[in-house]
């Protein structure tokens, strides 16, 4: 019996050990209204400062404050606790997006495409550099290089983090009032 239970708890482990990692991006879309519209400002300043948050964009005026950033799942409820009081939320929007399928599908092109140099780097070798078939095969190999960089360059992009978040907040000032009214 404790052997059944052993061998089966190292099949476990190399099952979970073999797992396929999924990348994934959880899109928080977040609208706010509140009455301490100054005081809301500071706190998210001052939660993205102290965190060393890099901001994609931001836009600030006296009636709105917008600011889109990207952090880690261990920041996440961080920034729930510091938003969780601002105010009325308008907008609470959660989206997951898994990328893995593209992943794996990045990662397949790119072989396809090194497959396609070599086969015609074996071809080229046995041409005249100067046949417009050569010159022809050189312009399609040059194009499956920038097929690969540019495959390579979202391969890169999508794998950076295994799970993160992307925030888009809005905070508006409720109190305000227009100065004129066609009431």
């Amino acid at each position: 019996m404790k052997k059944l239970i052993f061998l089966l708890f190292a099949v476990l482990q190399v099952v979970v050990l073999n797992a396929q990692v999924r990348f994934r991006v959880t899109t928080v879309e977040q609208r706010i209204q509140t009455t301490d519209y100054w005081v809301s400002v500071q706190k998210m300043n001052t939660f993205i400062t102290s965190n060393n948050i890099m901001v994609s964009r931001q836009n600030e005026s006296p009636l709105r404050y917008t600011v889109n950033f990207s952090i880690e799942p261990k920041l996440y409820a961080a920034y729930k606790e510091v938003v969780k009081d601002m105010g009325l939320f308008t907008e609470n929007n959660l989206n997951t997006t898994d990328n893995t399928a593209r992943v794996e599908e990045l990662k397949g092109n790119i072989k396809y495409y090194q497959d396609q140099i070599q086969l015609q780097n074996s071809l080229m070798e046995k041409m005249d550099p100067q046949s417009d078939q050569y010159k022809n095969m050189w312009r399609e190999l040059k194009n499956w290089e920038t097929s690969i960089r540019s495959s390579q360059t979202d391969l890169n992009n999508l794998t950076a983090a295994e799970y993160y978040y992307v925030v888009d907040l809005e905070i508006e000032d409720e109190t305000y009032t227009p100065q004129t009214s066609s009431v």
